[in-house]
């Protein structure tokens, strides 16, 4: 029978283990033997691999592991020494984990195409339960998409593919839907670069309160969940402004991507403005993507109505301390809207429409970018838009006008920043919400003896989707 030879043996105690050169310990009744790498995810050597941020590459070791030491993990490109794109140091980065026998890093950043990409582990920190280190390594890696690989589609009222500083290649190419129709995916959306995506619902109409913007969705490659395949976009229309004997609300249609089977995504469309009626239910703006702006009937007041989290805000409160109550303003998809207010003595009231609630900015899509490119979008909405690519902006409120005999001034609500439409003034007409911005309407206002003032109506709602593609 052949025996080991061991040429050193330090620090053996009674009882205690025994270590060997090269790492190797024992208590003599079994040898622990440094950790060693079973698998990689991706596997080495790989070729189209999705260039998309926040994926794990795995690492899987024939024993459990755990940090031990200082030592840095590097993520690079080209080669082992090549660009360093990101490190994790090791027990302190939340992007490099250990569970069990897996090391786990999840880079945050996108990586090239078409590029090897490096994971060199260190040979300080990470080891075995027992001490015993991990030797690290250098020599895996894995080759991202080619630019035949990447993901395209077709379909839109507008397509179009522009040079662009901000694309991995240098272009991004758009689809925008002004209207319902059909996308086709050559790919999945996980595995296209630098995605990005809104859908947009159809704002609500005003009331006495000014109208919800229509949901704002925004979506990543990864988060749209989109695979190979085609899918019907639903374009949400306005709600319509209008009072009605039963008080029935208008609100924004939905905008939706789906299967013919299954709807898979929902923007949803902006609540109605309240409006001043004998029914406690008249006051209240009415739910949506962002809530209408709520109104006032002396003694009641009606509060704002509640937006969908992640793709809008409440709507403001119509509320008088004076008794005579202006409308809030619709929440938007940035902000939600703000309560009207009334102010002075009695004989002497000051009445103000609350403004809606602003958009967001979405810079993918700005007015810059889409004007001249996307024919079917209104002057109005580039405005509204801007260099910032505002959508979702809520209705201004209303007012009310004073009881005979007082001695009153007024101020309409304005619509938020990205489509919300104006109030009346005593004898103008509301504004409606822009339209492909997804903009609340406008309230009326009153002039006494009770003359309405026209109501605006929501603004539709708009998809668009931009990804990177090859020079053309």
């Amino acid at each position: 029978m052949s025996q080991i030879k061991v040429d050193t043996i330090t620090n053996a105690e009674d009882n205690g283990p025994v270590y060997f050169p090269k790492g190797m310990l024992g208590d003599a009744s079994s040898l622990i033997y440094p950790p060693q790498v079973l698998s990689f995810d991706p596997t080495p050597l790989s070729t189209g691999i999705s260039t998309a941020a926040e994926q794990n590459i795995t690492v899987t070791f024939n024993q459990e592991i755990e940090f031990s030491g200082v030592g840095t993990i590097s993520l690079r490109q080209g080669s082992a020494t090549g660009t360093e794109l990101e490190s994790y140091t090791c027990g302190v980065s939340t992007r490099a984990t250990i569970a069990g026998e897996s090391l786990v890093v999840t880079p945050s950043v996108q990586l090239g195409i078409n590029t090897s990409i490096y994971l060199v582990l260190p040979s300080t920190g990470i080891a075995n339960t027992f001490g015993g280190s991990y030797a690290g390594s250098t020599s895996y890696f894995f080759q991202t998409l080619k630019p035949s690989d990447l993901f395209s589609a077709f379909g839109g009222n507008s397509v179009f593919t522009i040079s662009s500083p901000t694309s991995p290649t240098g272009y991004h190419k758009y689809h925008v839907f002004t209207s319902t129709g059909i996308l086709t995916t050559t790919a999945p959306s996980f595995d296209a670069v630098d995605l990005s995506s809104i859908l947009v619902a159809g704002g609500g109409g005003g009331g006495r309160g000014g109208g919800g913007a229509g949901g704002v969705l925004k979506r990543t490659g990864p988060s749209l969940g989109l695979d190979l395949g085609t899918y019907t976009i639903t374009i949400g229309a306005g709600g319509a402004g209008q009072l009605t004997p039963t008080f029935v609300g208008a609100n924004g249609e939905n905008s939706t991507i789906s299967t013919p089977t299954t709807t898979l995504i929902t923007s949803y469309g902006g609540g109605y403005g309240g409006v001043n009626g004998s029914t406690g239910p008249a006051q209240s703006g009415w739910p949506g993507g962002s809530g209408g702006g709520g109104a006032y009937y002396p003694p009641n007041p009606g509060p704002g109505g509640s937006g969908i989290p992640g793709q809008g805000n409440p709507g403001g409160n119509g509320n008088s301390p004076l008794g005579w109550g202006p409308g809030g303003g619709g929440g938007g998809s940035g902000g939600t809207g703000s309560p009207g207010n009334t102010s002075g003595p009695p004989t002497s009231i000051t009445m103000i429409g609350g403004p809606g609630g602003n958009g967001t900015p979405n810079p993918q899509f700005t007015s810059p970018i889409l004007n001249g490119n996307v024919p079917t979008i209104p002057a109005g909405s580039f405005a509204e838009i801007s260099t910032s690519g505002y959508y979702g902006g809520g209705g201004g409120g209303g007012f009310q006008v004073a009881p005979p005999g007082t001695t009153s001034s007024y101020n309409r609500g304005t619509g938020g920043v990205g489509g919300g439409g104006n109030a009346a003034d005593r004898t103008g007409s509301s504004e409606n919400g822009f339209t492909n911005t997804g903009g609340g309407g406008g309230a009326m206002s009153t002039q006494y003896p009770g003359i309405n003032s026209p109501v605006g109506s929501g603004g539709s709602g708009v998809f668009m989707i931009r990804y990177a593609v090859p020079a053309p």
